[in-house]
């Protein structure tokens, strides 16, 4: 623990280590006991760099504040007297420098916004001790990263920075409650008839392979899952239309598609690099929010930003660069402000002011929603043509490299567009990327078969014909083969060739031992299943093989009439 927090801060304007941020950190905990103040107490002073204080209730923590500046107080929301988010309310406003932490279960989050007002960061109950000290940890990095005039300034000039909606509110009471039914999620949205047609127009273009259309908002929620139309409620209302955004120069539609594109494969790569499908879910809500910067940039200034995604555009630059290069700040660090505002998890912030830059976030070494983030808005712009005409991002492989991650990169492509992988081995271990393609086989000799001499000429005059006559029916088809083994090869020998379009995939050869299952993702409606690095619902095929049924820890899939239940991660 000693050595993660001493991990370097970072200042991703000009990529240096903030030494000085590390050193030296009051820490004020209210409201903790029993277990939860024991284990907090061992994890801290297990590494003597941060100064921790442990306070009872809301008065001695302002108490201690009002003695001495804290950068980070940690509160309880179930305080005696003031609860938690009163506290962190009145230390936003007596001591503004001081980072607060609220801790309470989910379905309390929409009350702490309202009660809190200003920046703070979320963390769900239950907690281990580790999970929240690295939070905090990870809360420090993001103050540093978006201490910047320029982004208070931005926040003066927005008429009213977007707010939770109500909608929001009810559903995440609803989702936090147990027993909570898709008709429960029904009955709130019925109050909100845009976001109801918007989940019923995601159900019935998603690939899900409906037997029929959706008609009815409970079934679009079943098939959504209570955790997506939870993210979803949060984050559609952000993209509704809006002249000042428009006149800036960005499509709100084309900007959803992206975010819901993003939300749907850093959800397949964390469930498929983890397991974990509440992770997976908390991917999804980053995904859907990670670009919500550009849509405050452009709401606030928009000439200027339209000026900004005017030169981006010329001059085939990254724009999150030339915003930093014209506005001192990108819409990324941005987002983080406003998903800061309204108390998001810590990781979900980090995913979102670092999604450009990874490796500069100087995070904890190991995968988590930023690794997730990232890697899918480069896949998104594989699968989709470039968001608003910008240049595509690029993948940071340095920060994979670091995680020991380059190799998934592949199997998480192939995963988020479909793509399979060519027969050939392809190294990721240093650039540009390459691919060493197996020595040709040499076919065997057939001997030689006397036909007596007059069928001689007469055979080779047949034969020249059938070869010319097949020649002209298959060219065109041999020309596309062509084509695309070309594109195919010039694809993974390129320096950044992981963010070019995806390649027609191959068949995998007809046979079961070539079915593997890598993993499933089960609910009550609507489970999909990863086979071969594809993932894939009930009814959808691939080479032949026919998804059946799914279970919780195998698959029945049909070939040819057979059927057969192959269980996870074995070949069949």
């Amino acid at each position: 623990m000693g050595q993660a927090l001493r991990n370097a801060y970072y200042d991703p304007c000009v990529c240096e280590p903030l030494a000085s941020v590390a050193m030296n950190k009051r820490i004020c905990f209210a409201g903790f006991s029993g277990a939860e103040l024991s284990s907090l107490q061992t994890m801290t002073q297990a590494d003597g760099l941060w100064e921790c204080r442990f306070v009872p209730d809301a008065a001695s923590a302002l108490a201690l504040l009002a003695g001495e500046s804290h950068d980070v107080c940690v509160a309880s929301l179930t305080l005696p007297g003031k609860n938690g988010a009163e506290l962190l309310g009145e230390v936003g406003a007596r001591h503004p420098k001081t980072l607060g932490f609220i801790v309470a279960e989910v379905a309390d989050q929409a009350q702490i916004i309202k009660s809190i007002g200003g920046p703070h960061h979320f963390i769900r109950r239950p907690f281990a001790a580790a999970e929240l000290v690295a939070a905090v940890q990870r809360g420090l990095k993001l103050n540093s990263w978006l201490a910047y005039d320029g982004l208070r300034q931005l926040q003066t000039r927005l008429p009213g920075l977007p707010v939770i909606s109500a909608t929001y509110t009810r559903v995440a009471q609803k989702v936090g409650s147990p027993g909570t039914t898709s008709h429960d999620i029904a009955d709130v949205l019925e109050y909100d008839p845009l976001l109801s047609a918007e989940l019923l127009q995601i159900v019935n273009t998603s690939g899900l392979s409906l037997d029929q259309r959706v008609i009815e908002t409970a079934d679009a929620v079943a098939l959504l899952g209570l955790p997506a139309v939870q993210s979803l409620a949060l984050a559609w209302p952000l993209f509704h239309p809006n002249d000042a955004v428009q006149a800036a120069g960005l499509s709100m539609e084309a900007l959803w598609d992206h975010a819901f594109l993003v939300a749907q494969h850093a959800r397949q790569i964390t469930l498929k690099q983890t397991g974990n499908a509440r992770l997976a879910d908390d991917a999804y809500t980053a995904g859907l929010l990670h670009d919500v910067g550009r849509l405050l940039l452009a709401a606030s200034q928009p000439e200027k930003y339209a000026a900004v995604l005017a030169a981006a555009r010329q001059q085939a630059r990254p724009l999150h660069e030339v915003e930093t290069a014209q506005l001192g700040f990108n819409h990324a660090q941005a987002g983080a402000c406003l998903l800061a505002r309204w108390g998001m998890p810590t990781p979900i912030i980090e995913a979102t002011a670092a999604h450009h830059a990874p490796g500069q976030a100087g995070s904890a070494g190991q995968f988590s929603l930023l690794t997730a983030v990232s890697a899918a808005n480069v896949f998104a712009h594989v699968t989709r043509s470039p968001v608003n005409g910008l240049p595509p991002p690029e993948l940071d492989l340095a920060y994979y490299r670091s995680l020991q991650l380059e190799a998934q990169l592949v199997v998480w492509r192939r995963l988020c567009t479909g793509e399979l992988a060519m027969a050939a081995k392809i190294e990721l271990a240093a650039e540009p990327i390459t691919v060493k393609s197996a020595p040709a086989m040499k076919s065997p000799q057939t001997p030689a078969r006397h036909t007596g001499p007059g069928l001689g000429p007469w055979l080779i005059l047949f034969g020249a014909l059938a070869l010319l006559a097949a020649g002209y029916f298959a060219w065109p088809h041999l020309r596309s083969v062509a084509g695309s083994a070309r594109h195919s090869l010039a694809h993974f020998s390129e320096p950044g060739s992981l963010n070019q379009h995806p390649t027609t995939p191959p068949p995998i050869a007809n046979r079961w031992d070539t079915v593997k299952v890598d993993g499933i993702f089960y609910r009550t409606a609507k489970s999909t299943v990863i086979i071969n690095d594809q993932e894939l619902f009930v009814g959808d095929s691939i080479s032949g093989f026919q998804v059946i049924a799914i279970h919780q820890n195998s698959v029945t899939i049909s070939n040819n009439g057979v059927q057969r239940e192959c269980p996870i991660s074995a070949k069949n």
